[in-house]
């Protein structure tokens, strides 16, 4: 098992975007590269690499014709970076969803309504989040959306919004 995890830390970037590009089935160099989004050169380079370090294996189907498929070792690789890529992403939704809770409680001392401002994932997350807690909020897809005179927590979901001063809003970033 330690020599599994030292492996893991020796993975290039290159590397890993070459195991996240083999499936079961076997796959050609040309094909890997493209997926992978690397040269065709830097991807025979890798792929020597990988094989030294027991991930992928070369299989000949005649004799001209190389095929390139996971080891069961790739395989736990791949694995296991899947595994990471979603327990973190879990992790970070929950970050989101406790500063939204934060803010909101930070923001029910004040009077006022709370708006969701933007598109996409993240406004979704924060809709879910409200809902949870059962508080009312309107949803504000621009700057432009919000009324003039209102005022309360603008818990903003979109990081590309430009900003500008509102009297009366409490512009919150939900993503920190």
């Amino acid at each position: 098992m330690s020599d599994s995890i030292e492996i893991h830390s020796q993975l290039s970037d290159g590397e890993a975007r070459l195991i996240a590009s083999l499936s079961n089935e076997s796959a050609n160099q040309r094909n890997l590269a493209k997926e992978a989004g690397l040269s065709l050169g830097m991807t025979n380079l890798l792929i020597r690499r990988l094989v030294k370090k027991g991930l992928i294996k070369v299989v000949t189907l005649n004799g001209r014709t190389l095929s390139y498929m996971l080891t069961p070792t790739g395989f736990a690789e791949k694995l296991r970076r899947s595994y990471d890529y979603v327990t973190a992403s879990i992790r970070y939704i929950t970050q989101v969803r406790a500063r939204i809770r934060q803010l909101v409680q930070e923001h029910s001392a004040e009077s006022g309504r709370i708006y969701v401002l933007g598109r996409g994932e993240v406004v979704n997350l924060a809709n879910e989040t409200l809902a949870e807690m059962n508080r009312e909020y309107v949803h504000c897809d621009s700057l432009d959306a919000l009324p003039d005179d209102g005022s309360g927590l603008c818990l903003v979901c979109s990081p590309e919004l430009s900003m500008e001063i509102r009297t009366g809003y409490n512009f919150q970033f939900v993503l920190e």
